[in-house]
């Protein structure tokens, strides 16, 4: 009985490393160029579902063989999926919480824009981890950067600002904050902009001049 138990853990490893060592490859040869990464992002829109079939040390040996400056596409997707398994009461992640820094400030910033609905839900659960480990500082380059590469210009609000800012606060860092505060920002991003983060960011930005 105890060599068959070996035998499966043996075989469901190997599925798992198969598995992985596939989407690897996957997206490894479908990050070259525009068309690649329309391909990509249809294949992994399921990936990124409520109840992603993936376990999160398997997702995060994917995403450990990945470069965020050539697989920002898949790195998303892989980081929206990890990011489904996280729950409340996991508190801070930290193997998310490295991958998704790294995605922000390395990450190729024309597949950023490519897919920034998506790296928008990941800064979403980035920030609540940062706020939740209480390492507020942890956040603001990467978001700083992600504001830079997800914007369709830097006249641009986006999503990511209000929480950029907000990180700022909570840091008591003010002067990256202001550094784009001081910027002209007139116009507003269309895709997946709520009246919500126009008026927190504000509102934040509002705090971070008067502090």
């Amino acid at each position: 009985e105890g060599s068959v138990t070996k035998r499966r853990q043996s075989g469901g490893e190997e599925g798992r490393m198969d598995k992985v060592e596939g989407a690897v490859a996957q997206i490894q040869g479908l990050s070259a160029k525009r068309e690649d990464w329309i391909a990509l992002a249809s294949q992994l829109e399921p990936l990124a579902g409520a109840s992603p079939d993936w376990e999160p040390a398997a997702l995060d040996a994917v995403l450990s063989q990945l470069d965020p400056a050539r697989h920002a596409v898949g790195i998303t997707y892989f980081l929206c999926a990890r990011a489904k398994l996280l729950s409340v009461a996991d508190g801070a992640d930290e193997a998310f919480m490295r991958h998704a820094r790294r995605l922000l400030i390395e990450g190729d910033e024309e597949q950023l824009k490519f897919v920034r609905l998506k790296v928008q839900e990941v800064c979403d659960t980035f920030t609540l981890m940062c706020r939740r480990s209480g390492s507020p500082m942890y956040g603001i380059r990467a978001l700083r950067e992600g504001v830079r590469k997800v914007a369709p210009s830097p006249d641009h609000l986006t999503p990511l600002h209000h929480q950029f800012y907000l990180l700022s606060l909570l840091a008591q860092c003010f002067k990256p904050a202001l550094e784009v505060l001081e910027g002209r920002v007139v116009r507003v991003t269309r895709d997946g902009m709520q009246a919500r983060d126009v008026l927190l960011s504000v509102y934040y930005g509002g705090v971070g001049v008067a502090a």
